[in-house]
This record gives structure tokens, C-alpha cells and sequence, in this order.
């Protein structure tokens, strides 16, 4: 009796020093297991699981979908913000807050995968428009899904072979799939600087050192940083060109202030009052969200055109197909010249759009 009296005891004296063991808290990154009513504090966030529903089939989506809902917030800000699973590409819910960006990631995930029944991944973001690297980098999670990596090693070859433009295309779909994936955005960076975009090249690479590299990857991006500006610095020498070069299955559009006017690719239009002209020169990247498919956000289209007046040189400007912050507007002299829509647009994730079927809408205003 003595015996099992004393085991008892070492066994209650166990169990109170194991529940005495301090829980780790939450990191950006990791896995981490929620449950209903339960905060999770984050360095700078809280996260609350409210609870899960379902959306009844509809005409847009016959299947219904399942909404996980969750709380988040800091001191007196908070919002709710859900995470959906349904058909398609199921990516991370992203959100911001107290001006910090997050992408919340759950088990039904195509990104991460490996992630349990009732575990999350939240991590925190860098905004594009930071000029240095935020108070807290964001950390990385635990790497690049497969079909991440494939991209970006395509994107490599291609680099290699001088296909820089499809290198390019590589690159961004690699971080479209995995958003903190550091050396597609270093790549990237070094396609767009032999391309000439410099300002785009730029802006890759402070994504580099926001996402807190390895120091010798610093050391190169920095360098990379100082060639870019001192290659902005040397001006050629303006050559006046009165008009663009179309090709002769593709007739000049006549403009009209006010009035939508499409553009196919390598075709340009023009204002004949003023000798006002316009190209569709290029397209950069097509990402925006198959109407089959039920995506997380609706995705984007960005393109290059050509702006000029007669006799003077012609300026480059890219817009965007998302009406945010009017990256679908931009102005020259006295025009404003908006992107009003691209055409096709994409059914499937398999639809694989040709350049020649491209048609941007525009309309031109003073």
C-alpha cells in the first residue's frame, strides 16, 4: 500500500512540474495549433478562431464553399477576416493591420501543405512600398512548394539561355506561389536590370533585404542597388521620333478624347488634333483569377505602353489592371490616358493566352 501510495505521489509531482513549463508563444512561420475561443498572441498580432460556416451553392459557385472565420487585433484595432476553401487555387488570406501586412495560411492550403486539421501558419509581410527593411523582417517559412521551385528553375535556364523576358515570367510566377521566395525576387531583379527597367529591378531588391537574406546575399543586392543608380544617372541622348513602328497587319486607331478605343499588341492609335500617340507595347504579367476557379483575390494584368507627341520622344509607362491606388491611370502633358480592361480573359488555370489574342481597352482625357 506504502508503494503505490509513494508512486502516486511522484506521479502528481511530475504532472505539476510539466504544467509548470512556460507554453511557447506563437512565432511567424510556424506551425501553430488554434482552437475555438483560444487567442493566439503573435509579436505584434492576436489571432482568435470564431468559428466555422458554410456558404449554400449558388449560380456563381455550385458547390458552396466553407468559411473559417478569425479575429484579429492589437490594442483597440480589430477586424475579422476569414479564409475560405472551395475549388481551385487556394492560396493564404492576406490582411493588414495597425499598417502591418499578414497572410494567414490553413490546412486546406496549395501553397504550404503538410499543415494538420487544426493548424495555421501566419506571417508577416513587407510592404512594396518600404524602402528599407520593417522594424520586424518577415520571417520564412519552411520553403518554396515544389511547383514554386520549378518555376524558378526554369526561370533560371531560361537566364541562362538569354530568354530574359520568359526568365521574367518564370520568376514572377514563382512568387505568386510562394510570396517570400528570396531568390526569385533576386533573379528577377537581374532580368529586369539587363531588360532596363531599372525602377522595376529596384524594387525587387529592396524586397531582397526586406525579407532579411543571408549577408553575403545583402552584400550582392547592395551592389546590385549601386550599379542600378549609377546606370539611371547616364542619360542617352534624346532622338526625336516622330511615330513608333507598327506592323503593316496592323492599322493605326484613331483616338477620341472621351471615347474607349481598343489596342491589340504592337499597335498604337493616335489623337490627330495634336499628334497625341499611344502603343500597347508589351505585356509584363497576366495573373489575374480564371472566372472557373475561386481564388483568394482577383489577381492582375500589368502591360507597357508608349506615350508620345509628335517629334518628341516617346516615354514608357506601365499600367496595371487593378484600379488601386490609380495604377490604371497615368498622365502625360495635358492627357490622362486609363486602362479601362484586357481581353481575353482567362476561363481555366490551363487557359494559355497568346500575345497576338491580347487587346487593351483605353480611353484618353484632358
Amino acid at each position: 500500500m506504502t508503494k503505490i501510495t509513494l508512486n502516486t505521489a511522484l506521479l502528481l509531482i511530475m504532472v505539476v512540474a510539466c504544467n509548470r513549463v512556460p507554453p511557447q508563444p506563437p512565432s511567424y512561420g510556424g506551425k501553430v495549433h488554434y482552437a475555438q475561443g483560444q487567442p493566439l498572441n503573435f509579436p505584434d498580432v492576436t489571432v482568435e478562431f470564431v468559428g466555422k460556416r458554410e456558404a449554400p451553392a449558388s449560380t456563381d459557385y455550385p458547390r458552396g464553399m466553407t468559411f473559417y472565420d478569425f479575429k484579429v487585433y492589437r490594442g483597440s484595432q480589430a477586424q475579422l477576416v476569414s479564409w475560405s476553401a472551395g475549388a481551385g487555387d487556394i492560396g493564404p488570406t492576406r490582411f493588414e493591420l495597425a499598417g502591418n501586412r499578414y497572410a494567414l495560411e490553413l490546412a486546406m492550403s496549395d501553397r504550404l501543405g503538410s499543415l494538420g486539421q487544426d493548424e495555421l501558419v501566419l506571417w508577416r509581410e513587407v510592404s512594396p512600398a518600404t524602402e528599407a527593411p520593417i522594424a520586424t523582417p518577415m520571417p520564412i517559412p519552411a520553403g518554396p512548394p515544389l511547383e514554386a521551385q520549378d518555376y524558378y528553375h526554369q526561370g533560371l535556364t531560361q537566364f541562362a539561355a538569354g530568354l530574359t523576358e520568359e526568365a521574367v515570367a518564370n520568376f514572377t510566377q514563382a512568387i505568386t506561389l510562394y510570396p517570400p521566395y528570396i531568390d526569385a525576387y533576386q533573379f528577377r531583379g537581374k532580368a529586369y536590370s539587363e531588360l532596363g527597367r531599372y525602377d522595376l529591378a529596384r524594387a525587387d531588391y529592396q524586397q531582397v533585404l526586406g525579407l532579411n537574406p543571408q549577408p553575403d546575399i545583402q552584400a550582392t543586392v547592395a551592389a546590385a542597388l549601386q550599379e542600378i543608380a549609377q546606370a539611371k544617372t547616364i542619360v542617352p541622348t534624346p532622338t526625336p521620333t516622330p511615330t513608333l513602328p507598327t506592323p503593316p497587319s496592323l492599322s493605326p486607331v484613331t483616338i477620341t478624347l472621351g471615347q474607349p478605343f481598343s489596342l491589340a499588341l504592337n499597335q498604337y492609335g493616335r489623337l490627330d488634333s495634336t499628334g497625341l500617340g499611344i502603343e500597347f507595347y508589351e505585356m509584363i504579367e497576366d495573373t489575374r483569377c480564371p472566372r472557373q476557379v475561386i481564388c483568394e483575390s482577383e489577381g492582375w494584368a500589368r502591360i507597357v505602353i508608349y506615350v508620345w507627341i509628335t517629334d518628341i520622344e516617346p516615354i514608357e509607362f506601365i499600367l496595371n489592371t487593378d484600379p488601386a491606388d490609380s495604377q490604371n491611370k497615368v498622365s502625360y502633358d495635358e492627357y490622362q490616358v486609363q486602362l479601362l480592361g484586357l481581353e481575353p480573359y482567362p476561363e481555366t488555370p490551363e487557359h494559355d493566352i497568346a500575345l497576338q489574342e491580347y487587346r487593351a481597352t483605353f480611353v484618353v482625357a484632358k
